[in-house]
C-alpha cells in the first residue's frame, strides 16, 4: 500500500499533491474496509448469541420525528367552570 509513496521524491507542489491524494484514497479505503469487519465481526456475534440460546443485538430503527404536537398546555390554561 504504502510502498510507492517515497516521501524523499517529493519535489514540487505536483508531487505532494499526489502524495496527499494516495494517501487521502488510502484512508478512505482502509475506513471502508474497517467499517465492513465490523459489520461482520457483529453478525459472527450475533450468530454465536443465537447458538448459545441467546438473542442477537436488536436492530433499532431511528425514530421518526413527529409534527404534531402532544402537549396539553392550552387545555390547562383554560379555565374550567366547577361543578359540585
Amino acid at each position: 500500500m504504502l510502498t510507492d509513496l517515497d516521501i524523499n521524491n517529493i519535489r514540487s507542489l505536483e508531487d505532494a499533491i499526489d502524495c496527499i491524494r494516495k494517501l487521502l484514497n488510502l484512508v478512505e479505503t482502509l475506513s471502508q474496509e474497517n467499517l465492513e469487519l465490523k459489520r461482520q465481526n457483529q453478525e459472527l456475534r450475533d450468530e454465536i448469541n443465537r447458538r448459545k440460546g441467546e438473542q442477537g443485538k436488536p436492530k433499532i430503527k431511528p425514530s421518526k420525528k413527529n409534527p404534531k404536537q402532544y402537549s396539553s398546555e392550552k387545555e390547562r390554561k383554560n379555565s374550567k367552570k366547577r361543578k359540585k
